[in-house]
């Protein structure tokens, strides 16, 4: 135990003071060391972590590794995504060797998924090797007080919506890039008897990716405090919150970011389903802006929540801050085959920001509250959920806005919706969107698509149904249209995606996979329009 508080304490000195730099744009000696100092904690705080995680007595007791290898042959009529009449076909060889690691225990948590990926391409006669990996891990130093959460990953993301989305490692394009993040966050939590329970949290994040001049890298600083009631309030519940977000940018061209917001709010039950809520607070977003409202101002919500049952809540809220009218909704209701979610949130954020806390509607996530009634186990239920994305080749996640490459902060309005139904033999997921980005400072550097129109809205959706043909074959198809409008020129694209998959399970540990796919995109740009059919055969040994 002694080794593990000299770790965290080590880790606590190394992330413990705020990097300052000059609020000017100029390069200095200063401020590139203020750089490096930044980046050594970052790297400390991880060292430090893994220290504690190998030499604490709480290291979880119960590991699980799965490793598997993947091999796919794909043929592509279209391996560029190019306009009509310069596509160009190719024969694409993936070898993806996995691992997953799970550890759990008393005070302890790791998951980590390793997906690496060699590429040959027959035609170009070309190699490329993808790193794909997500690592994150809790540990609880002080029991019910002291925490540590760490988090790294790294990804293959879109860069423009101007350009083709590729969704497969396999299309040569230069409009996907590898996406890097880290972070660690320590923080208190303390119950005040039957009075308050609060929490204290520093998130320190790093994003760097392999676009260069698209999305400079960057380090973030978020400063999270919260105290709410406790048990001792009934009728009338309240909750007071601070949150502070500094970006960072290693590129001096590019203006750094201040977000800070305070907020009391209460809750007042009128029956025991039924709730008023109201908040009231100020916010600052500290960026160069040259004509619009301050951004900066007072801010207020009212609303309503409904809890009819364990099963069912809903809860809305309107109200104002500096830039308009906001509204919030939050439903979520599961019957014993059926799961609905729906929610609307609007508010400031950055393209680093949400790379370092994805919104993602996680189909892992999502199944594991459709299988809920039948594996009340959580590990059982974990087992089943992951068996039945292998069985039917489905994808990790739904469709979801892109989170385009920009260095300027944006006001998001996302409404999306979620329904699931599962029986004996068929399941279905359904998911819909509809998100509006609009930049805040279009006209700085780095601003990335906004440049070229200062609002986008995109909309659309997927469906996937999945038959379990036997006990050893299944099939899925699903079907999925995007729609992005860029609202500052005249600028329209919508794409189109079909995709059928046949899965066999050959013996327990060896299932193979016969997929098929039509990706089209129709654009207002000649430029921008093009068709892909693809074919992949997948063989997968679990070990």
């Amino acid at each position: 135990m002694r080794i593990t508080v000299t770790a965290m304490a080590a880790g606590a000195m190394a992330l413990a003071a705020p990097v300052r730099k000059p609020r000017g744009r100029e390069t200095t000696d200063r401020s590139r060391s203020d750089r490096w100092r930044a980046a050594t904690r970052i790297a400390l705080g991880f060292g430090a972590t893994v220290v504690a995680l190998h030499a604490g007595t709480a290291w979880p007791a119960k590991w699980e590794v799965l490793p598997s290898v993947s091999l796919e042959e794909t043929y592509s009529d279209n391996i560029s995504l190019a306009p009509p009449g310069s596509e160009r076909s190719d024969w694409v060889t993936t070898l993806t060797p996995r691992i997953q690691i799970r550890a759990t225990g008393d005070r302890a948590r790791l998951d980590i998924q390793y997906n690496p990926q060699l590429l040959y391409w027959a035609n170009e006669e070309h190699t490329r090797a993808v790193q794909l990996y997500t690592a994150t891990g809790t540990v609880e130093f002080i029991r019910r007080m002291l925490f540590v959460d760490v988090r790294s990953s790294e990804s293959q993301e879109i860069v423009s919506l101007f350009g083709p989305r590729p969704d497969s490692n396999i299309n040569l394009t230069q409009n996907r890039t590898a996406v890097r993040t880290n972070s660690v966050s320590p923080y208190l939590r303390y119950e005040f008897g039957s009075f308050a329970q609060g929490e204290a949290r520093v998130t320190f994040g790093t994003v760097e990716s392999d676009a260069g001049a698209d999305l400079s890298n960057s380090q973030t600083t978020n400063i999270d405090a919260k105290l709410a009631s406790g048990p001792a309030y009934k009728l009338l519940s309240w909750n007071a919150a601070y949150s502070k977000s500094h970006v960072d940018y290693k590129d001096p061209k590019f203006v750094d970011v201040d977000i800070q917001k305070v907020t009391v709010g209460a809750k007042r039950l009128i029956t025991p389903q039924l709730a008023l809520l109201a908040t009231i607070g100020y916010d600052d977003v500290d960026y160069i802006t040259t004509d619009g409202p301050a951004p900066r101002g007072f801010l207020w919500s009212a609303g309503a929540e409904w809890n009819p049952s364990a099963r069912t809540r809903l809860a809305a809220t309107a109200g104002r801050r500096w830039f308009g009218t906001t509204g919030s909704l939050d439903f979520d209701h599961r019957t014993r085959l059926t799961v609905w979610k729906l929610s609307y949130a609007q508010d400031i954020s950055t393209t680093t920001s949400d790379f370092l806390i994805p919104a993602t509607v996680d189909t892992a996530g999502y199944l594991n509250t459709l299988f809920t009634p039948g594996f009340p186990d959580p590990v059982a239920r974990l087992a089943a959920v992951n068996a039945f994305i292998a069985r039917n080749a489905l994808s990790s996640s739904f469709d979801r806005p892109v989170n385009f490459f920009s260095s300027v902060p944006f006001l998001a309005k996302r409404l999306q919706g979620s329904f699931g139904i599962q029986g004996l033999r068929n399941t279905l997921l359904l998911n819909l969107f509809t998100e509006r980005r609009e930049a805040l400072a279009p006209s700085q550097p780095g601003a990335g698509d906004f440049s070229e129109s200062d609002k986008t809205r995109q909309t659309g959706g997927d469906v996937a149904w999945t038959h379990v043909i036997s006990p050893l074959s299944s099939a899925n198809v699903s079907v999925g249209i995007s729609k992005n409008d860029f609202l500052g020129s005249s600028r329209s694209d919508t794409l189109k995606q079909v995709r059928a998959s046949v899965t066999r399970q050959f013996r327990p540990r060896v299932s193979g996979s016969l997929n098929y796919r039509r990706i089209q995109n129709s654009s207002s740009d000649s430029g921008g329009r093009y068709v892909e059919n693809a074919v992949t055969v997948n063989l997968t040994a679990r070990f």
